[in-house]
């Protein structure tokens, strides 16, 4: 099975008052990615309860404008992201420059890129810190990007129940991104950017997303449906769920369901019937593992110094010499590689000649092929250190590919661990993150045939979440902290039963304790095969003499009868090649059988065979057979060779004609054996003459690899820094486009502005003026850049003081200046740059000659007014809308007592006289005639009054009160006429 991490415990859903998002969307883009996010973000509603966070590849040296060209195109909040951050719903966050971006408790975190050492692949940094943090609430959208940044990070999202989207090849500028993305085929939607929103508002909507319940409750309420399902499954792939946990299980499905969009586990039934790909791709889901090389490289440090040396150093003891690891849920081949790298590297160091063969397993077929090719992206680069890098793999167009040394170490194949037999004579297993999806039943199992087929001393390393608690009497310690463990006995236990298969009936759920498998007593383990192996063993041996089996490659897989008596194991390398273990008489005949066996589909007898032996001549009839079996659905073809003595009746002595013609015989035989030595004698030297042509070659093959090498380096640094040059282009790009509006928009407000506007830098020289300007100045287009000083305009003398007084202060002057017969209003404003610097002025001249000669014509009225107020006999007080004295004339000044410097100061309702109606009541109260006349403008006429002065003494007076209106038609004051009636001494 496909190497899983632990499935975590589904959150509940969010309220709606609560700023917690209800997903984080985690953006990657790269070059063409800017049109690609602008184009999501038109089409994202603002309030979705999402949050997004947005990683591109930035240039370190160059401030993004990402932030101002986003939020055209979104309401949502647009920020860039600081250490620490908390992540709230309807945001959106953006990478900072020089900084990987990593998410832990829905907090941001930055930390700072390393120096250039390969690629900096921030998208799949923060998608794998996402997919932990998150769970199956990560999703991770792929945008237009060159490279395979995203890749790898789309792969643990995917492994934590995550989603997927992926722009589609068509519609992306750069491609690289998306097509990595989509080859690993996990993508979920494949989608133009401008149709993703609307598919990721559907999926995150629908009920089991939104709503999730607990896994076991799924099962009781949609038992019967839900078996039909996990049947259905079962015979489509051939594998059983009913062992692993339920609560994987169910989110698995349960986020397939999301992505078609049905309602519940009936209805996804009825889909699966009608879209049969859909099981496929239910399987694919429930397989899904991150992997990738060195994954957790402690774990890795510690097999390379506590378990390798000691495997290599135990099978250099055993005849023959071979080492035997295997590597339980492969996936797509890291971690075998990994662990394969490390092996020939401590044999390369130590100059040691081993034969290792490395069975990397697991039951995704498609994981398996593509772990064949042994053929990565170039984001690998990342996790695989440089050394390794150099040595154990070749660099290809896109990616790399390991080299065929360690490819021929491996062993892919399809194995289903549950029910397969397992390999035996391991010196070493690697089973990590594999166990945690099973039921303690059947991880007992596992481990019990772990225990079985382990050599004593053999290790195994388990997963950071699993441990060897069912039988840790059989295994020691090693690293507890990185769980590899050495096997304390010979692998002699016999494998528990097969589990049972089941057809999921209403009695068989995933919450079974399967108690009775559990108790079932050690004497009904199946023994039978045993004995029957050892009948028709006994059997086959008394009907023939010498019978061999080999497979295609001729290697020896099963023997019978005397084998003793043809078959040697030759010195040095130890080999199974039937070839080489036959006497050569025999093998020239075997060789050239079994060629035409393979091409005739027939079988071949060669008969009376003589072969040289110590005791004498021995002749042999030869039978080669073909056959073929089937294994796992896979045809293999196979040899079946029979070898029969043959006992010859004693001849008579030789004649003398036959001493003769055998004398003859012998004599050409020994020049044919002087023609053969020296025919070998020329070829060794030619031999010799091409092994040190080929040490040449060799040495400038390294040389060249060396240098090939530092180049790619080159190329990788290149490509990084091309991808971030991308992204700065495009951003240049719309910012001129911007620009190019904005100083089109600039020169239509410039020729159409009535205002006279002059833009001058710090020197005085001109920049850009309005077209108004050219009605009061003599300027032409020519006179940008020229000192406005230069001019000599009189209404400007003392523009340049006021100008730097401007600069140095920043704060703005206005005045009023005429120019021959025309008013202008002169304002001087400091010309801000975007870094709060001043750059120069902004110089406007607004005529407002019509006002002021309405103000002079209106200063002349007011002037008449007040002479004739003041020539008035009657006592007058002019007051504003706050009952403020603003003028007085004589005669008033002699009635209230006071002089009229005194007056103005005070208003109508002043405490050092007061005006009182008859009954003594204070008259400028709220009720009162003389305050409603302010508020409200009615007049007021002939109202009697007392008048109390500041010496006391009284006054009967007379009021006359009649408002004043502004243009506005609005209060804006009241003239008061007070006329005594009669002095009260």
């Amino acid at each position: 099975m496909a190497e899983q991490k632990r499935e975590k415990t589904p959150k509940k859903q969010l309220t709606k008052h609560t700023d917690r998002p209800s997903h984080i969307v985690g953006m990657g883009a790269s070059a063409g990615g800017l049109k690609a996010l602008q184009m999501f973000f038109s089409n994202m509603p603002p309030e979705t309860g999402m949050t997004f966070v947005i990683i591109q590849h930035l240039s370190p040296d160059y401030k993004s404008m990402m932030v101002e060209l986003l939020a055209k195109n979104t309401q949502m909040v647009v920020c860039r992201a600081e250490d620490g951050m908390v992540m709230k719903a309807n945001h959106i966050y953006l990478i900072t420059p020089r900084k990987n971006i990593t998410t832990m408790g829905g907090k941001l975190f930055l930390a700072p890129q390393q120096e250039r050492q390969g690629l900096n692949l921030p998208v799949d940094i923060f998608f794998r810190s996402l997919a932990e943090d998150q769970g199956e609430r990560a999703i991770c959208v792929v945008l237009s990007g060159t490279g395979s940044d995203g890749t790898r990070g789309l792969r643990a999202i995917k492994a934590e129940g995550g989603t997927a989207f992926v722009q589609d090849e068509a519609s992306a500028e750069f491609d690289g991104m998306p097509r990595c993305a989509i080859a690993t085929g996990l993508a979920d939607f494949i989608l133009p950017p401008e149709q993703m929103p609307a598919q990721l508002l559907k999926f995150i909507s629908h009920p089991r997303i939104s709503l999730p319940e607990e896994p076991l409750e799924v099962i009781k309420k949609e038992e019967n449906s839900f078996t039909r399902l996990m049947s259905m499954l079962n015979k489509k792939t051939r594998v059983d769920f009913t062992y692993y946990k339920p609560a994987t299980v169910i989110r698995r499905i349960e986020r397939r369901m999301g992505l078609v969009q049905v309602p519940g586990i009936d209805e996804y039934v009825t889909y699966i019937h009608k879209n049969p790909e859909e099981i496929s791709a239910l399987f694919k889901d429930l397989l899904i593992g991150v992997t990738k090389f060195f994954r957790d490289r402690e774990a890795f440090k510690a097999l390379a110094e506590n378990a390798i040396p000691a495997i290599i150093e135990a099978a250099r003891k055993r005849t023959p010499a071979q080492l035997r690891v295997w590597d339980v849920g492969s996936s797509t081949g890291e971690e075998v590689y990994s662990v394969a790298i490390l092996i020939q590297s401590y044999l390369d160091t130590n100059n040691l000649d081993v034969d290792v063969k490395i069975f990397a397993t697991d039951i995704d077929q498609q994981a398996i092929e593509f772990a064949g090719l042994g053929t990565y992206p170039d984001s690998i680069a990342a996790d695989v250190e440089v050394e390794y890098l150099s040595r154990y793999f070749d660099k290809m167009p896109g990616g790399y590919r390991v080299k065929k040394s360690i490819r021929q170490m491996v062993i892919f194949a399809v194995h289903n661990i549950i029910n397969d037999p397992p390999f035996t004579r391991i010196d070493l297993i690697v089973c990590r993150n594999l166990l945690i999806y099973f039921q303690p039943v059947l991880q007992k199992k596992i481990f019990h045939t772990f225990n079985y087929i382990l050599h004593q001393n053999g290790f195994l390393l388990l997963g950071n979440s699993e441990t060897v608690v069912a039988v840790e009497d059989t295994f020691e310690d090693i690293n507890t902290k990185q769980r590899l463990y050495r096997h304390k006995r010979h692998g002699e236990m016999p494998v528990p039963p097969i589990l049972p298969r089941t057809t999921l009936t209403r009695d068989v759920t995933f919450s079974s304790s399967h108690a009775a498998y559990e108790n079932r007593p050690d004497s009904m383990v199946p023994a039978r095969n045993a004995s029957n192996e050892k009948y028709y063993q006994n059997l086959i041996n008394n009907m023939v003499d010498t019978l061999i089996v080999v497979n295609e490659t001729r290697e020896l897989v099963q023997s019978f009868g005397n084998t003793k008596k043809f078959l040697s194991i030759p010195m040095g390398n130890v080999s199974l090649d039937i070839l080489s273990m036959l006497p050569r008489e025999l093998s020239l005949a075997v060789s050239s059988a079994m060629q035409k066996v393979r091409k005739d589909k027939e079988r071949v007898v060669y008969s009376n065979i003589k072969i040289n032996d110590e005791d004498g001549d021995v002749r042999v009839n030869l039978i080669v057979n073909g056959i073929s079996r089937s294994d796992d659905g896979k045809n293999t073809f196979m040899f079946m060779i029979s070898i029969d003595e043959i006992i010859e009746p004693c001849l008579p002595t030789p004649t003398a004609t036959s001493e003769i013609q055998n004398s003859l015989a012998d004599e050409r035989i020994n020049d044919l054996e002087r023609e053969v030595l020296f025919t070998r004698e020329n070829l060794q030297a030619t031999i010799e003459e091409l092994q040190t042509t080929n040490e040449e070659l060799q040495a400038t093959n390294e040389e060249l690899l060396a240098a090939n090498e530092e180049l790619q380096s080159t190329n990788e640094e290149l490509q990084s820094v091309n991808e971030e040059l991308n992204t700065v282009n495009a951003e240049y790009q719309n910012k001129v486009l911007e620009l190019t509006e904005l100083n089109t928009d600039m020169d239509h407000l410039m020729s159409s502005s009535d205002i006279s506007t002059i833009f001058l830098d710090k020197k005085l020289c001109i920049r850009k003026f309005t077209t108004a300007v050219t009605h009061e100045l003599n300027l032409l287009d020519q006179d940008i850049g020229r000192p406005f000083t230069d001019l000599n305009v009189s209404m400007f003398r003392n523009l340049k003081k006021e100008a730097a007084q401007v600069i140095k202060n920043g704060v703005a002057t206005e005045k009023v200046i005429r120019h021959g017969d025309e008013w202008y209003l002169q304002r001087i404003l400091p010309f801000i740059h975007e870094k709060d610097t001043i750059e120069g002025v902004v110089l406007t001249l607004v005529k407002i000659t019509d006002q002021k000669n309405a103000e002079i014509a209106l200063d002349k009225q007011h002037k008449f007014m007040i002479s004739v107020i003041e020539a008035s006999p009657s006592p007058t007080i002019l007051v504003n809308r706050e009952g403020k004295i603003i003028l007085v004339n004589q005669c008033a000044e002699k009635i209230l007592g006071m002089e009229r410097k005194r007056l103005l100061r005070m208003k109508i309702n002043s405490s050092k006289f007061r005006f009182t109606d008859l009954d003594d009541k204070p008259l400028f109260s709220e009720e009162e005639p003389m305050t409603k006349i302010l508020s409200t403008g009615t007049p007021l006429e002939k109202y009697i009054v007392h008048l109390t002065r500041e010496d006391n003494t009284r006054i009967v007076l007379n009021i006359n009160a009649n408002p004043v209106f502004n243009a506005k038609k609005n209060v804006d004051g009241a003239v008061f006429r007070i006329d005594p009636v009669a002095y009260d001494l």
